[in-house]
């Protein structure tokens, strides 16, 4: 039950990662005065963040799975 709980949390972790590094892009975007152009760090930051999301899952099921074989 508790692993399961762990990735039910995943869509949150995917979600807030784009969320935040988003939101940085956008303030950047705003800070270079690049926002009524092309919103370029904006996507950069979204992109990012899920990627990063993606990565923790990914660490998160090598965590479980070396718990679960400890031969390896």
């Amino acid at each position: 039950m508790k692993d399961s709980m762990a990735f039910a949390s995943s869509g949150f972790e995917i979600f807030g990662g784009a969320a935040l590094f988003g939101a940085i892009g956008w303030w950047l975007d705003g800070f270079f005065g690049w926002r009524e152009t092309i919103p370029a760090l904006l996507i950069v930051g979204m992109m990012g963040g899920v990627a990063l999301g993606l990565y923790r899952i990914h660490l998160q099921m090598q965590r479980r799975d070396n718990r679960e074989d400890p031969k390896g």
